[in-house]
């Protein structure tokens, strides 16, 4: 099908025909099965609701997908190409995976995305659906598995993400597994980078979302890195609005960690072996955030 004028598509014809009621019941149906799709220069709007709404407007949409193959409960394809251009900057340039979907699920392999600053390569990704007999616009994750080769996410697209409520300057780099359900993640073999001074090298247990605030997390942590310009960045970042770190932690240059961290974001104890500028001391420690977002 092609477009020939500049009148918007309207496929209403062509639904209606192969949905209506009024076809002889001994009639024989139809089966169509596209081999692939394509969709060039797209755009449209899509929000996204979470602590705050978030419009985004779409321009030069791609889609491609091949190989399309049939089954009686699913569908497997290739997607070739992926890309599309946000009118405040993001852009996603090329995408790349093996996909099934099923009513029970969908599993990419060998996933990756490029972007104009950011990008990923995952390795494998599945998600289970909670009910398979749900609407697509009522079906809910109930649990997940990535193993994460590479994500890089630029400060730039933090930015335009979250409306500028991220005001970060460093990116993030991460790679590890992820599972669980959207309330209960955990992480094995993460590695973490925040810009050129923060590294993190653990495990974790992370229960309560998505009230970040109030969910109680647990971190087996091999390695971290970083120093109090990082921690003012990051904390004033998750909480929106600027954090005064105490001198002291200013002081210590390069903080290093070995051990554990539990608690809630606001209410944290560590117990491990911290290394800075002052020494090395085996740890005991609680943080707490007052109210008055100081620590």
């Amino acid at each position: 099908i092609h477009k020939v004028d500049s009148a918007d598509y309207n496929f209403s014809f062509l639904t209606k025909q192969f949905m209506s009621d009024d076809a002889p019941k001994d009639s024989a149906g139809w089966k169509i099965f596209p081999s692939s799709i394509v969709f060039v220069r797209g755009k449209g709007n899509v929000g996204l609701q979470t602590a705050h709404q978030i419009d985004y407007h779409v321009q030069e949409f791609n889609l491609a997908l091949k190989d399309m193959r049939y089954f009686p409960d699913s569908l497997a394809f290739e997607m070739s190409q992926f890309s599309f251009e946000e009118t405040s900057g993001m852009m996603v340039r090329e995408t790349h995976a093996k996909v099934g979907i099923s009513s029970r699920g969908v599993m990419m392999n060998d996933f990756s995305m490029e972007g104009k600053h950011s990008g990923f390569l995952i390795d494998s990704l599945m998600v289970h659906f909670k009910n398979p007999n749900d609407s697509l616009a009522d079906i809910k994750p109930t649990d997940f598995y990535a193993d994460v080769t590479l994500l890089k996410l630029a400060s730039q697209d933090i930015r335009l993400m979250s409306n500028n409520r991220w005001n970060l300057s460093q990116d993030f780099t991460f790679s590890g597994i992820l599972r669980g359900s959207p309330d209960n993640i955990k992480g094995r073999e993460i590695l973490l980078g925040f810009g050129d001074n923060s590294s993190l090298l653990a495990s974790f247990d992370l229960k309560g979302l998505p009230d970040l605030k109030n969910s109680f997390l647990f971190f087996d942590i091999k390695s971290l890195s970083t120093n109090a310009p990082d921690i003012a960045m990051l904390v004033s970042a998750g909480l929106a609005k600027p954090v005064d770190i105490p001198q002291v932690i200013d002081e210590m240059g390069e903080i290093t960690y070995t051990g554990n961290i539990t608690g809630f974001l606001n209410d944290l104890v560590a117990y491990g072996r911290l290394s800075s500028n002052f020494g090395s001391v085996s740890t005991d420690l609680g943080i707490k955030l007052k109210e008055d977002d100081k620590f």
